[in-house]
């Protein structure tokens, strides 16, 4: 496993666009780094040990000084290898059993038959990580190889290309304004216990919440691909493979059910100070409540039951105003679903959140008059 000041490189790297950075990398970037601060004994360390436990504080540092005390004397996260092995002893996370992904009596997908006027097309609620492309059944990636018509929430190639700049721009907060103007002294606290060294720190104050939250959501993500050994990165997931697979068929027509041009501002608006505040200072610590979280979710997902997706995850775990938003994507991909499941032969595929609630793709489309049947995978055998 990494140390975590390896972790916090890559962070740096992504953010700053080096999307080519490949964790094999790291210990060379660190080497650089530590060189550029001229402070030996690191390089020494590094080519003897790999990467430090520990982020070498510089001295005369006075940004993080109302810290640095807490931290460097007697922090929870100080000689770990595993941020979740030090976690601060009044969090109430209790670890959870590794899941038998091979288990076939686990596997009742959340597929969806979709008929009216005798044209039939298909539905495969997904969960975007946590579960590997082969979990699913050979037979759904025929179905939708079967498909003429095939639609996805977004296609993250198209995003990169059109949007991602724009977004490295405006995670930073403007100049004159930081992160230190926007949270608790107690919040902030947790977060540079999380993070340990200065070059992190000063990148997260230039930073709004929803960009801190990357920061976050990366180190929980590979502290869940230790614990499961499945890998959490969308780009390994099922929607994302369907998707790869239909744009090397000329012949498919792809529909995208997401408007790109209001991603940036929905990031914004569902997680901002407020949420980024209620994170840190919770009783539960946010590395800790997003391993649980994510392990919420991807039990929920194997139970096959849409009410588990709903109360045991998305009501634990999700913000309101994540929750608002993604029903409001919901609705804005109605008129799609509706076109495309009219003519029939169409499968589409997109994250299983969006398919229950009042404003739930399914009630959606049952209120256009369509007969909605979920399915088992020998069902989709027998009429396939």
């Amino acid at each position: 496993m990494w140390h975590r000041n390896c972790k916090e490189i890559v962070l740096i790297s992504r953010l700053q666009g080096d999307h080519f950075l490949k964790e094999k990398h790291v210990k060379t970037l660190y080497m650089i780094k530590q060189l550029k601060s001229l402070i030996s004994i690191c390089f020494i360390l590094l080519i003897s040990f790999g990467c430090p436990k520990n982020g070498a504080r510089r001295s005369g540092s006075m940004e993080f000084e109302t810290f640095s005390k807490s931290k460097d004397s007697n922090s929870n996260f100080k000689n770990t290898n595993s941020i979740t092995q030090h976690l601060p002893s009044t969090t109430t996370f209790t670890p959870r059993p590794k899941l038998n992904l091979n288990d076939e009596t686990n596997k009742d997908y959340f597929l969806y038959r979709v008929s009216k006027n005798n044209k039939f097309s298909y539905m495969l609620g997904t969960m975007h990580a946590g579960l590997s492309p082969n979990y699913f059944s050979s037979k759904i990636t025929e179905l939708f190889d079967q498909c003429q018509t095939v639609l996805f929430e977004a296609d993250q190639e198209i995003y990169n290309k059109n949007y991602q700049s724009e977004f490295e721009t405006r995670v930073y907060y403007p100049e004159g304004d930081s992160l230190q103007n926007h949270l608790t002294v107690s919040a902030l606290k947790v977060l540079f216990e999380i993070f340990t060294t200065d070059s992190i720190r000063t990148q997260l104050l230039k930073l709004k919440p929803h960009g801190v939250l990357q920061f976050i959501n990366y180190l929980v993500q590979k502290e869940l691909e230790d614990i499961t050994q499945v890998s959490w990165d969308f780009q390994n997931a099922i929607d994302t493979k369907l998707l790869n697979l239909a744009k090397s068929d000329n012949s498919k027509s792809i529909i995208l059910l997401d408007d790109l041009s209001v991603k940036l501002d929905n990031d914004e608006v569902a997680f901002g100070d407020k949420e980024l505040e209620q994170l840190l200072t919770d009783s539960i610590h946010p590395i800790q409540k997003g391993i649980r979280c994510g392990q919420l979710a991807q039990e929920a997902y194997l139970s096959g039951k849409i009410e588990n997706f709903d109360n045991n995850y998305q009501k634990v775990c999700e913000t309101e105003s994540f929750l608002r938003i993604m029903n409001q994507r919901s609705q804005h991909w109605l008129p799609a679903l509706t076109s495309a499941f009219s003519t029939g032969n169409a499968c589409a595929a997109f994250g299983v959140g969006h398919l229950d609630g009042e404003d739930g793709v399914l009630l959606g489309l049952q209120r256009e008059g369509f007969e909605i049947n979920k399915i088992t995978l020998n069902e989709l055998i027998k009429n396939n």
